[in-house]
């Protein structure tokens, strides 16, 4: 199972392999100079000794004497005390006569075990053996010992190591707090997210202090302003809506008071007039009758342009092109200072019942618009198939305005989210004295 770490241990991580990896380097190299320092002093020393014993034994000119021998031994005793050096004097006598060593390191001098062990020259470092002249079984051994070097190389090695110790403790400590200062202002960038996230748009970010991170900061701040800016917009809607939906039950319990209120009440008074006089006049109830009859279609109408304003009847009777056609013919009939034209594409297929729904209520808000704002003489309506989808263009010769500094109305706002609301493309194009084009495309969804 993957385990999921955060950016701060990632980098604390990472930047502490690097420099723990640089400490064992470093350490390696103090290592490798410590041997190769014993080595080096070893082999000098050897070297040395057997230069002096050569030059020494070759004045002996003479087989040894005792006395020469003597002598001789007399002088080895005075190379007991070199550090490093063990000699052994071998003579023809029975058994041999070993040198004096050099007194041992004192304790605190020794290397702990495992530097001893990294260091030890090993087996490079073999026992020299010099013939004495004039005695074939007398011989001087000379060896190296090199634990008093190694003591003085660990004496060095310890205070370099204790160096990079140090190094790498306080280099650890300096990256734990200098990422965590470099991530602070992640942390606040996150935290004003959470923010955002629940619902507290007015929050904003300062500068962060690095061009980077102060970049991210704008774009969250315009994220904020863009949402802040959008709630607010849509607050405005919601608001408008109400008032719409509220205005437009107001305008029905107008229409149902003033109209069908006022003729079922006409109704009544003529049924009435015609039950008190029954079988007396019958020209009266024929009258009457015909009130009833005028009266009855005045309803009709009053219910019929009420359905139409709620629901379009021909559109699910007939379809889409009957109701765009009735719908600007009735529009053109209300506005005679402005002509619509409608050019639909022969053999356009029926649309689903969402797709038709909303190319009709974006028509109508079209027509609407124009007639309350545009001042135009013509407008134009479109629809034709375009790219597996429809393309519906409404063209006015109005007035026009600049979309960039004109704050939309609920008209345009409404044809706007019906036209999201269905996945399609929105675009208006205007300018002062240049009237309005719109432009929607929508995907088709032919109707089963």
């Amino acid at each position: 199972m993957a385990i999921s770490m955060s950016l701060h241990l990632r980098l604390n991580l990472l930047l502490s392999a690097l420099f723990l990896l640089v400490f064992v380097l470093g350490a390696a190299l103090v290592i490798h100079n410590a041997r190769k320092a014993v080595s080096d002093e070893m082999e000098s020393t050897a070297r040395l000794t057997l230069q002096l014993l050569e030059i020494a034994l070759d004045e002996l000119d003479r087989p040894a004497s005792e006395a020469l021998l003597g002598r001789l031994r007399e002088r080895l005793g005075h190379l007991a005390h070199t550090r490093h050096l063990r000699l052994e004097f071998r003579s023809g006598a029975p058994g041999s006569i070993p040198a004096v060593e050099a007194p041992a390191a004192p304790p605190d001098a020794r290397a702990p075990a495992w530097f001893t062990r990294l260091v030890w020259p090993g087996d490079r470092h073999p026992r020299y053996t010099l013939r004495l002249p004039g005695d074939p079984r007398g011989a001087i051994v000379v060896w190296t010992d090199p634990a008093d070097e190694i003591g003085e190389a660990w004496e060095e090695a310890r205070v370099l190591l204790g160096l990079l110790a140090l190094a790498l403790v306080l280099s650890l400590v300096t990256i734990h707090l200098a990422v965590g200062h470099w991530l602070r202002p992640v942390t606040t960038i996150l935290d004003t997210l959470e923010e955002i996230g629940s619902g507290n748009y007015r929050t904003r970010l300062d500068s962060l202090g690095t061009p980077e991170l102060d970049q991210i900061a704008r774009g969250v701040n315009l994220m904020a302003g863009a949402l802040e800016q959008g709630r607010e917009e849509n607050l405005r809607l919601a608001r408008q809506a109400l008032h719409i939906r509220e205005e437009e039950r107001r305008h029905l319990a107008h229409e149902l008071h003033d109209e069908l209120g006022q003729s079922l009440s006409a109704i009544r008074a003529v049924a009435a007039t015609i039950d008190r006089g029954e079988g007396t006049d019958p020209e009266a109830a024929r009258s009457g009758a015909r009130t009833i009859s005028g009266i009855a279609g005045q309803i009709y109408d009053v219910v019929r342009g009420m359905m139409r304003r709620l629901r379009p009847v021909v559109l699910d009777e007939l379809g889409l092109v009957p109701a765009l056609q009735e719908m600007v013919d009735d529009w053109n009939s209300r506005h005679q200072e402005t002509f619509c034209s409608l050019e639909i594409a022969p053999g356009l297929p029926e649309p689903d019942d969402d797709t038709r729904i909303n190319l009709y209520r974006i028509v109508q808000e079209a027509l609407t618009n124009v007639a309350r704002h545009a001042g135009a003489g013509t407008v134009a309506v479109s629809l034709t198939p375009a790219d597996g989808g429809l393309r519906l263009v409404i063209e006015d010769d109005g007035r026009g305005f600049d979309p960039r500094t004109t704050r939309r109305g609920l008209g345009l706002l409404g044809i706007e989210e019906r036209t999201g609301a269905l996945g399609g493309r929105f675009r208006i194009e205007s300018g002062p004295g240049r009237g309005v084009r719109m432009e929607i495309e929508l995907p088709l969804e032919v109707q089963q």
